[in-house]
């Protein structure tokens, strides 16, 4: 699992309850973040958005969110890219 850095791709959206990630990993998957905390592990990027937007990720231990309900985009090209 890898935490946001400089030397990795990663795309962001903001939503009302906070910011999620997906961020490259060293094993060639994408690590899916609610404020930087693992809510998930994928194959590739739409896997990861897909998962979010269906409400089947894990819950993140800071407080309970509906993923489903936040209305977050299932195109990538919607998120902020970051290389």
């Amino acid at each position: 699992m890898c935490i946001p850095g400089d030397d990795m791709s990663m795309w962001i959206y903001r939503t009302a309850v906070g910011y999620v990630s997906i961020v490259s990993n060293e094993d060639f998957r994408y690590d899916l973040l609610f404020e930087s905390e693992p809510i998930g592990t994928y194959e590739d990027e739409q896997e990861a958005v897909d998962a979010l937007c269906d409400g089947e990720v894990f819950q993140p231990k800071t407080k309970q969110v509906d993923f489903s309900m936040l209305d977050i985009p299932r195109n990538l090209h919607e998120w902020e890219y970051r290389a």
